[in-house]
């Protein structure tokens, strides 16, 4: 995945500055989400991240091409739980 190739392709030169930082989590899924989430924790994992909470995960629905495509918007619940994320990572 490009995620991972990115991941990969900057591990040795940021590991030295980034062990230890805090992170958290939010994923954008359609329906499920739990495996995207786990990979991106087990990347985490492997930088030596330390996660501060456990990922969030919104569901939107998409399942075709289209409305994967779509423009989405954000409820103000999901916001919300994302401005209290930074919350915790900012503290």
């Amino acid at each position: 995945s490009g995620v991972k190739e990115f991941f990969d392709c900057c591990y040795y030169g940021a590991l030295s500055r980034i062990v230890g930082k805090p992170y958290g989590l939010v994923v954008s899924a359609g329906t499920d989400g739990e495996g995207a989430a786990r990979q991106m924790v087990r990347i985490c994992q492997g930088w030596r991240l330390k996660q501060v909470a456990a990922p969030l995960i919104f569901k939107n629905g998409a399942q075709t091409a289209e409305t994967v495509a779509a423009p989405k918007s954000c409820p103000v619940a999901a916001l919300a739980r994302c401005e209290e994320l930074g919350g915790v990572l900012a503290a």
